[in-house]
């Protein structure tokens, strides 16, 4: 009869081999996920090595496969639940690697890299620990400030908020301000009145005034006065019983001229007035 072919997938690819003395031959093998289930489920706890040896002397001469079993045809083999424990605690990072990771961590927060050497690492730990000190002597000195001299603590009541003191300022750059306005529009007026600027050069000595006040000044009392600017185009004169009358720059220069008074000229002309009416 024809033999049933039966499927054998492979359980794992060994990987390397270790000789250990005293224990035997181990093997770092990458198992499939289906067998490295039956391992993590107990349900295969051993492998057997199918080897070719020296029939007179026993040495192993080679090592063709191995398989999982219950079974082992070699005695003193390993669980491979066991094997498996102790693969995982060889591969537990050790203290000396630890202490290398926090040794990394402050390298990094120096701002060193893994390469540096123990002098530049010694130099960066003395250069933060001088900042300590500045700031620790720092702290000390604004506490000597906060203080009298004495050791007692200044009556912070005493003081005006930094706020408070701010908006003083504001308040008295305003009243400096409108008091320069107020004496730039006397300056300008007075010379006006005195014919030493020209209505069309008010504007102009008003933003002059609010920039610089004492220039201002200085250029009108060096300007002469326009003599058209200071003298009167009318003048009025009081006649009797409180009535005004307004004489022009011409009635006023005839007055002048014939020597006539202007009050009496100033009567005639209301007097004609008056007839006419």
């Amino acid at each position: 009869a024809k033999k049933e072919a039966v499927e054998a997938p492979a359980s794992g690819t060994a990987l390397d081999f270790e000789w250990r003395d005293g224990e035997g031959l181990f093997a770092k093998v990458e198992w499939t996920d289906k067998a490295a289930n039956y391992i993590r489920n107990r349900e295969y706890h051993y492998i057997s090595p199918v080897m070719r040896y020296d029939a007179n002397t026993g040495d192993v001469l080679d090592v063709y496969m191995a398989a999982l079993t219950n079974d082992p045809a070699v005695s003193g083999m390993q669980e491979l639940s066991a094997l498996a424990a102790n693969l995982y605690i060889e591969n537990q990072p050790s203290e000396d690697s630890n202490v290398n990771e926090v040794l990394l961590a402050l390298l990094t927060a120096l701002g060193l890299g893994e390469d540096a050497t123990e002098e530049q690492a010694v130099s960066a730990l003395q250069a933060v620990q001088t900042k300590a000190d500045e700031a620790d002597d720092l702290k000390t000195k604004v506490a000597e400030l906060s203080s009298n001299g004495d050791g007692n603590q200044i009556d912070l009541s005493e003081y005006v908020p930094l706020s408070a003191y701010e908006d003083l300022k504001g308040e008295v750059a305003q009243l400096k301000t409108s008091q320069n306005d107020t004496a730039v529009k006397e300056v300008i007026d007075a010379a006006l009145t005195a014919g030493k600027l020209l209505p069309a050069q008010q504007k102009w000595a008003e933003e002059l005034g609010k920039s610089d006040i004492e220039q201002l000044k200085s250029y009108i009392k060096s300007t002469p006065a326009v003599a058209a600017l200071t003298g009167k185009q009318t003048q009025e004169v009081e006649l009797e019983g409180g009535k005004t009358v307004e004489l022009t720059a011409n009635q006023l220069e005839v007055c002048e001229s014939l020597g006539v008074d202007p009050k009496e000229y100033a009567a005639s002309l209301e007097s004609e007035v008056s007839h006419g009416a």
